[in-house]
């Protein structure tokens, strides 16, 4: 079953084509990649397919409906953004951060209930954060402060979790950490993932199928083989890739010489 349609997608600021004639249809449940260079409109499509921005020329169909058709706090019932910075440096706690993921469940000037707390509870025991949920988030580390971001999204329960480059800045280990915890999710929960993301490992070990754009265009789409291709990323990338199988998992990764 299609949970988004992307039908002739283009979008401009002033007179800049940043999106240019994009089609495409995830399926619910699947982990979708979105990768290319600096300024081929990654961002401006996350920003429209949940709803941010409005499309100007195109549709964009959620669960057969057009996007626009949608009230901000319906769509946050369905659609969790986790963006690039995460979590801004405030002097709120863990537990207030992650509470704010139940607010588009809240009726007008109500406030959290017994289930919203035992939520978060446990969303805060599963990531290990349940003995930090008293500290202020300035005083965590990036990697921390990452995962208090998916438990914000994951106490939110979300059918859709946008994510922007959610391994910025962090070590390789937080990387690793934070991409199995969104993959865990994703498969326990039947979750959709659409995710920007700059390592092409990364997004080859962690999504279903990659989107590959270059200056605003759709220039590949498809299962991680397909579009991981030799010739098609040296176009893209303007490099020289090699590609080769991961030797435990056997997908594809990527190496550069020259």
């Amino acid at each position: 079953m299609s949970i988004f349609e992307v039908k002739q997608l283009s979008y401009q600021i002033d007179t800049k084509d940043i999106l240019n004639n994009l089609s495409f249809s995830i399926q619910e449940g699947e982990s979708i990649g979105i990768i290319g260079p600096n300024g081929s409109g990654k961002t401006t499509l996350l920003h429209l397919m949940s709803g941010i921005y409005l499309p100007k020329n195109g549709q964009i169909l959620f669960k057969d409906r057009p996007i626009t058709a949608y009230s901000k706090k319906e769509l946050a019932r369905y659609i969790a953004f986790m963006e690039q910075e995460a979590i801004p440096l405030l002097s709120f706690t863990v537990e207030e951060v992650v509470a704010m993921g139940r607010y588009p469940w809240l009726r007008p000037f109500t406030s959290l209930k017994s289930r919203d707390y035992s939520l978060i509870d446990q969303i805060l025991a599963e990531l290990d954060l349940d003995k930090k949920r008293t500290e202020p988030i300035h005083s965590l580390s990036g990697g921390e402060r990452q995962l208090v971001a998916i438990a914000r999204a994951m106490v939110q329960e979300p059918q859709v979790l946008f994510l922007d480059e959610p391994t910025t800045y962090l070590d390789i280990g937080h990387q690793v950490m934070v991409m199995n915890h969104i993959r865990n999710w994703q498969q326990k929960n039947n979750l959709t993932v659409i995710m920007v993301l700059h390592d092409l490992n990364l997004a080859a070990q962690y999504t279903d199928k990659l989107i590959l754009m270059n200056q605003g265009k759709l220039q590949a789409w498809g299962n991680v083989a397909e579009v991981l291709e030799e010739q098609k990323l040296a176009h893209v990338y303007q490099t020289k890739p090699v590609i080769i199988k991961h030797p435990v998992t056997g997908v594809s990764q990527i190496l550069l010489h020259g």
